[in-house]
């Protein structure tokens, strides 16, 4: 029996040693894999928003609407409402204290809490008016580093397939998606869906769990295209 086990023995042991002495002369590599494929990303960057309004009419509420609307996409931070005037002007002065203040009231009304003014007496203003600087800070996407302007090889036709070979294939789609994302903050990620969202959801849902289901949207259909 014990010249059995030995025998038995001697190709495990030889195969393990073999084994060894091969994994000892040899050397692993990564696998080299040539590919298009750019390690793209759109570019997310802060930058300043700076806004100059006249003081010489009343408050212009449509300006601040469509300010306070861009704020509320891509403002953080808080807006500044900079009243420049001729240092040592007391009238001029006294104009840009009462303008900041209508339109601190204006931008509170639409929203924009975070708003506060500030007095910028400059000694070469040169204006015989007051006006208003809004300044904010506001996210913006933009293509990936090393795309564009050019759109991708064969998009205006086949006289640009011969470009292919040096195409960094995902900028393309990096930079539409980049002008297509409406709130930039999105991609820095939220703590959870607002409500707003959540009762949208909730309102879609609910003709399903009452068994009725939601009307068609009534769009076109393939065959209708071309007829």
């Amino acid at each position: 029996m014990t010249g059995k086990r030995k025998l038995r023995l001697l190709p495990v042991l030889s195969g393990m040693m073999l084994s060894a002495l091969a994994l000892s002369g040899c050397q692993f590599y990564e696998p080299v894999v040539e590919t298009q494929i750019y390690p793209v990303k759109m570019r997310m960057q802060q930058h300043a928003r700076n806004t100059v309004i006249s003081t010489e009419m009343p408050a212009d509420e449509n300006i601040v609407r469509a300010v306070a609307a861009d704020y509320a996409k891509r403002g953080e931070g808080g807006i500044t409402l900079q009243m420049r005037y001729q240092e040592g002007d007391k009238k001029l002065a006294h104009q840009a204290r009462h303008a900041g203040e209508d339109y601190l009231y204006l931008f509170e009304k639409y929203g924009i809490e975070n708003t506060r003014v500030e007095m910028v007496p400059l000694p070469n203003h040169g204006k015989k008016t007051a006006d208003l600087v809004v300044n904010y800070n506001a996210w913006k996407l933009s293509a990936p580093d090393g795309c564009g302007p050019e759109r991708i090889p064969g998009y205006y036709g086949a006289e640009g397939g011969d470009k292919i070979r040096d195409y960094k294939i995902g900028c393309e789609t990096e930079t539409y998606l980049s002008r297509m994302i409406s709130d930039p903050r999105d991609l820095k990620g939220r703590s959870g869906l607002p409500r707003g969202d959540a009762a949208r959801e909730g309102d879609m849902q609910q003709n399903y769990r009452t068994g009725v289901p939601n009307e068609p949207l009534e769009g076109l259909s393939s065959s209708d295209i071309g007829d």
